[in-house]
């Protein structure tokens, strides 16, 4: 994701302030990604920054897409596009500094920012921007407006605020392939049939993993699942099977919460 903090951003409109990305260590789960920014800047004002209830609130929202599947090699690119809308117009009166933001968790730790931009009216809109560097796993989406009174740090009247907290997911996962041949072909009934491949995710042999293997007879509806091989330590796979009848095989191997499902399929003429 974009290393930006929501801060970085509205102190652009404050010469005088800087503002640093909060350490992902020290943020706090349920903390908006700018509270650590604004502390690191304000330094014994820190205390004074007040969380209250704006008048405004987040009334609806979209994310337009929930699931990535990223290679680690791969640069950035914006993934989905983010929405909000408020239920009215970010305050203008007595405040130096106002966005929409949405602030990206993985474990607790704060790992990203996408700062929306008005579109109109109450609505907001952004990018959600996901790297190759960036780990896989699913992420944690906190979505709401903020805004900040005063004329700087050093005014009586500085606050910050912010609506209420939309939080949805999404997740990022790294490509896996697996590969199916089926041999001999066409074999004979009743001779022995052995289905092989390898499995690789983001270009890496996957070692120790179980594959399943799901058979299909010309004719039938549906694949019936005929067993289940392991991969070695090269990434390959091997079982064997009595071969009764022409049909599809299929290789499948079920996705995680860090990489992505993948299926392969060989087709095999049964004779007599």
């Amino acid at each position: 994701m974009q290393n930006r903090t929501l801060v970085s951003v509205l102190s652009a409109a404050v010469a005088t302030l800087s503002f640093a990305a909060p350490a992902a260590a020290s943020a706090p789960a349920s903390a908006p990604a700018f509270e650590s920014a604004f502390a690191s800047a304000s330094g014994s004002r820190a205390a004074d920054i007040e969380w209250n209830p704006a008048a405004i609130s987040l009334t609806s929202w979209k994310l337009t897409k929930n699931a990535y599947t990223v290679k680690s090699s791969d640069g950035c690119a914006v993934r989905a596009k983010v929405s909000a809308v408020l239920s009215g117009p970010m305050p203008t009166e007595n405040v130096f500094a106002s966005a929409v933001g949405a602030d990206f968790y993985l474990g607790g730790e704060i790992t990203g920012y996408t700062v929306l931009a008005s579109t109109g009216g109450n609505t907001w809109s952004g990018d959600v921007t996901v790297c190759g560097s960036d780990a896989a796993g699913t992420y944690r989406m906190e979505l709401y407006g903020a805004y900040a009174t005063g004329t700087g740090l050093d005014d009586p009247d500085f606050a910050v605020y912010r609506t209420n907290v939309a939080t949805t997911t999404f997740t990022v996962k790294r490509p896996a392939t697996v590969t199916l041949n089926a041999t001999p072909e066409p074999v004979k009934k009743g001779g022995k049939l052995t289905a092989n491949g390898t499995l690789t995710s983001d270009g890496k042999k996957l070692a120790n993993t179980p594959v399943q293997i799901w058979f299909k007879a010309d004719g039938a509806s549906a694949y019936t699942k005929a067993g289940t091989a392991k991969t070695d330590a090269k990434g390959a796979w091997s079982k064997t099977f009595t071969a009764k009848t022409s049909g599809t095989w299929k290789a499948v191997v079920p996705g995680t919460g860090t990489r992505n499902e993948t299926v392969a399929y060989d087709a095999v003429k049964v004779g007599k």
